[in-house]
């Protein structure tokens, strides 16, 4: 049986990974402190950012099915990653290139939780 994605990324982790610092943490920033002495910025790893359980899941026939993050990845995220390795060495996009990475902003625009709502 396939493993359902339980942590659901509204920004995907293979886009984070670009600002990850030689430790593989990417650094965040607090928008809630409870004191003056706590760091407003911390590290903290890809999969650990920017997610919500079961965001994407659905009971489908009585069964848990993980298919709208399935479908996010084999859609946009996939299709997108080269592209934007891309853009971060200066390579030159190709008309099919600004396609895959308007529907990749797209996506990420009707994506996050709030959207949801």
């Amino acid at each position: 049986m396939k493993q359902l994605h339980v942590k659901n990324h509204f920004v995907p982790r293979s886009y984070l990974k670009n600002w990850q610092d030689n430790n593989g943490k990417i650094w965040v920033y607090r928008t809630l402190v409870n004191h003056p002495n706590v760091p407003l910025w911390k590290p903290a790893t890809v999969a650990g950012v920017a997610f919500q359980n079961h965001l994407y899941t659905r009971v489908v026939s009585g069964t848990e099915s993980d298919e709208i993050e399935t479908w996010f990845d084999s859609q946009f995220e996939s299709p997108a990653e080269p592209i934007i390795r891309k853009v971060l060495s200066n390579g030159r996009l190709m008309r099919e290139d600004w396609i895959v990475l308007i529907r990749f902003l797209a996506a990420q625009d009707v994506r996050t939780p709030i959207k949801l709502i």
